[in-house]
């Protein structure tokens, strides 16, 4: 019986089809009939005529049928006969004839009775589910037209339905435009408009009191009615933080009202809110054991888990921790999220427990709550709670992810805020693991200066592991507001988190992506963060071009400055020595930088680095020209050069005596100390040359005591660093770059003294360097100086055990030990050596 509609609505198609087959026939019979020629058009119009008219008519006729099936429905949804009314807007639904705004009125009756099934449902996520489809079909309705006269109400049903689903601004407009058509219809519409109003995130307090108002002075309200405006204006109220006005609203309920344990539940609220904020400790005290006492009478009218029991028994631990009983308040939210599971008392319980477990040192069991807080609470735009609105919720996880790293308990805030989403805005939730990770970073950075170095090191590569993570995160904050002013700035702080946690490939990609953009600020900055990473990736021509680009078209950024010393080290590894000077000296003497700059500090500290390079390099093209030859032309070409290194070499000094006096607490003070102290020593081979040339004794003379001069200068720089490397209690925490000069100060100490003159005060450092480094390579080195010295003492005996015993320590030397990484030879080429030697 149910498809018979169907294939009636379906034959007039068909009858209209087979007509006009009849009609595209026609000419060929009267082409074979001449005589009928002339009756041709007629008798075709005449035959689609009848059919198109009988179609027509069938036509109108299923429209007419589609509208009895529709006031059917209606009737039976007006006499409750849910059933029936589905059935038939299931079947007029399902007809394909129908037009789009003859589908209104079925829709409508389906979402009427879906409406109704939410209400009689028990389950309260299925409820609000029902409600929603419900509101889907009233959508439908409202765009293809609600049945005539039931305009108002279904725009009502409409709204009440999002509202019940938790859609609270969707229903806003229609509810509105419902109780605008008849303004002295239903309060209830009132009603759910100022209920509207008050859950929305964040809430429209004063046009919720607003519809209250409006609601209560509604015509013909009963007792009860009346007692519940006052109940919710009493909430608006509070909400606005007017605790006094909201207790004279309570004071309209009467002790007799079927309300009285909502008044009793709301004056308790009101209690708390006025105890946070009491001038009088003791007062506030008695009236939250009063409070406690009023709550405990409360009951529910549907059993002891009924929500207004919930409540009573929520406000009573917080009534609890307010007066300070810390103990007992634990023990009250617990009962409450174990009995009131899934209700939003159930969820502030677990939210509240969690700070005080917290507070009394549990990180471990806060965490815990917190998470089934969130698991509890759902995604964003499901969530509703009086008790704890979601900016409210924000601020407390806040407060726990900022305690819990004020505590150092980093790992337990990245657990915490991994779980802030779906609930919390993802944007807040990776800030915030940013946060976590940078202190992280940071407290490791701090560790790493107290202990081993071993250990040290092992630090900080987890420290630069937790940059990087950092990074990461600040890479997703930037994607999440890729459309927002913010984007620039989350990739700059991207990339120099990156560049912290030496993430160089991730801060160049980074970079680019900045570049890309082609920014009116942060341009020059990217260039260097850009030059810096492919700088540390070993493309020296990229980094190069990004750090000039930099410097040319940003000449007096303050980033510049930082450029040049970049671009510096650049030019340096290409052997650019002028130009990467010249770069220096545009840093501390032709721009505005001032030496309380840090990076007028690392620009003095470089140039006297670079100076010793320059020297080294000057030293090495003498030898080559010839300055060890007796030829005199090669000779005076190779004293040329090494007089320019030896002025080279002075100026170093000057440069880094001056930075180390300036800046004594500087992270580069240890290396250029030592540099100090090697200049001295090599700065002393520029007379010595000159002694073999020059025949004027005045002129030897002077030159011998320059040479003394210097290298007795070098034994006390070497001497000084020694001493200070050595202390006992900062040798572990030294870095291992440290630990390197203050081995080459033992060998350039016992160096100074050898070219001194002073044999049994050279080997005695030495000696020192021996005891010290017996099991490395490099001690072989020191073992052939001390043999030299014995000869020029003429003690060969000596010479030859020290010997000997060089050749039991090379035994010695791990296999797999590198000899020409810190010595002149390998393992064979020293057993061929020190057997030679052993013969002289």
């Amino acid at each position: 019986m149910a498809k018979a509609p169907a294939a009636t609505i379906a034959a007039p198609a068909s009858r209209l089809r087979r007509a006009l087959a009849a009609a595209r026939g026609l000419p060929g019979w009267a082409g074979r009939n001449k005589i009928a020629t002339a009756s041709f058009g007629i008798a075709a119009a005449l035959i689609i005529g009848s059919f198109v008219g009988g179609t027509l008519w069938l036509g109108g006729k299923k429209e007419e049928q589609a509208s009895q099936l529709l006031a059917d429905a209606l009737a039976r949804l007006d006499a409750g006969d849910d059933h029936q009314a589905r059935q038939i807007a299931a079947r007029l639904r399902s007809e394909k004839q129908l037009s789009y705004t003859e589908l209104g009125g079925p829709m409508y009756v389906l979402g009427v009775v879906t409406a109704r099934e939410a209400q009689e449902h028990f389950h309260p996520t299925e409820q609000r589910t029902l409600y929603l489809v419900a509101a889907r079909y009233l959508e439908e309705a409202r765009a293809r037209g609600f049945p005539v006269g039931r305009e108002r109400d279904g725009l009502a049903l409409l709204g009440r339905t999002l509202h019940h689903g938790g859609r609270y601004a969707q229903s806003l407009p229609f509810l509105s435009e419902a109780l605008a058509a008849d303004p002295q219809g239903e309060a209830p519409l009132a009603w759910l408009l100022a209920d509207s109003c008050l859950k929305l995130n964040p809430p429209k307090l004063d046009q919720a009191l607003r519809y209250t108002r409006q609601y209560a002075t509604t015509p013909g309200l009963s007792p009860r009615d009346q007692e519940a405006g006052h109940l919710l204006e009493s909430q608006i109220l509070l909400a606005q933080g007017s605790l006094a006005a909201a207790r004279q609203s309570l004071a309209r309920i009467p002790t007799t009202s079927p309300l009285h344990n909502e008044q009793v539940v709301q004056s308790a609220r009101l209690t708390t809110l006025e105890a946070e904020q009491a001038m009088d400790p003791q007062a506030a005290k008695t009236a939250l054991d009063e409070t406690i006492q009023s709550l405990r009478g409360v009951q529910g009218r549907d059993g002891p888990t009924s929500g207004v029991v919930g409540q009573a028994q929520l406000l009573i631990g917080r009534c609890y921790e307010l007066a300070g009983d810390r103990r007992a308040a634990m023990a009250q939210y617990d009962r409450v999220r174990r009995n009131f599971f899934g209700r939003p008392e159930a969820l502030a319980a677990n939210v509240w427990q969690a700070n005080l477990v917290r507070q009394e040192g549990n990180p471990s069991e806060a965490v815990a709550l917190y998470e089934r807080a969130l698991a509890q609470a759902g995604p964003r735009d499901a969530y509703q709670n009086t008790w704890l609105p979601l900016d409210d919720l924000q601020n407390e996880l806040q407060s726990a992810v900022d305690d819990l790293i004020a505590n150092e308990h980093f790992s337990l805030a990245v657990q915490l805020t991994a779980g802030l989403t779906p609930l919390l805005d993802d944007v807040f939730a990776t800030q915030r693991r940013i946060a976590v990770e940078q202190e992280w970073a940071k407290k490791l950075q701090g560790t790493a200066a107290g202990i081993p170095v071993v250990e040290a090191e092992q630090t900080l590569a987890q420290a630069r592991q937790h940059w990087r993570a950092a990074g990461v995160a600040a890479e997703h904050l930037a994607e999440l507001r890729v459309a927002t002013r913010y984007y620039l700035d989350d990739l700059a702080a991207c990339g120099q988190l990156y560049l912290q946690g030496q993430g160089y490939r991730q801060a160049a990609r980074v970079y680019q992506a900045i570049l890309r953009q082609d920014p009116k600020q942060g341009q020059p900055e990217a260039l260097v963060g850009l030059g810096e990473s492919l700088l540390a990736l070993g493309d020296t021509a990229g980094a190069r071009s990004a750090l000039a680009r930099s410097r040319e078209v940003y000449p007096k950024h303050p980033a510049t400055y930082r450029a040049r010393l970049l671009e510096c080290e650049a030019l340096a590894e290409v052997g650019d020595i002028s130009a990467a000077k010249e770069l220096l000296l545009d840093n501390l003497y032709r721009h505005a930088l001032t030496p309380q700059s840090t990076d007028w500090r690392d620009s003095l500290f470089a140039l006297g680095l670079l100076l010793c390079r320059e020297a080294g390099d000057l030293e090495t093209k003498s030898r080559l020209a010839g300055v060890d030859q007796v030829e005199a032309e090669p000779k005076q070409a190779g004293l040329k050069l090494l007089e320019q290194s030896h002025a080279t070499l002075q100026e170093a000094i000057r440069t880094l005596t001056e930075a180390v006096q300036r800046y004594p607490e500087a992270g580069q003070v240890v290396e250029a100390r030592y540099k100090i102290a090697e200049s001295y020593r090599h700065s002393a081979k520029w007379p010595r040359k000159k002694l073999g040339v020059v025949t004027i004794e005045t002129s030897r003379l002077a030159l011998n005591r320059q040479i003394q001069q210097e290298l007795l200068s070098a034994c006390d720089e070497y001497s000084q660093l020694i001493t200070v490397l050595s202390d006992a209690e900062q040798a572990k925490r030294r870095p291992a770059s440290e630990l390197l000069i203050l081995r080459n100060c033992y060998f350039g100490r016992a160096d100074a003294l050898f070219d001194l003159g002073r044999y049994e005060e050279a080997i005695a450092a030495y000696s020192a360097a021996t005891n010290r480094y017996q099991q490395t390579p490099e001690a072989l080195e020191a073992y052939v100086q001390i043999a030299s010295c014995y000869r020029r003492l003429n003690r060969p005996q000596e010479a030859r055990g020290t010997l000997e015993q060089a050749r039991v320590v090379l035994e010695r030397i791990h296999a797999d030990a590198d000899f020409t990484r810190t010595t002149r030879l390998d393992r064979e080429e020293w057993t061929d050596l020190l057997a030679w030697l052993r013969t002289l």
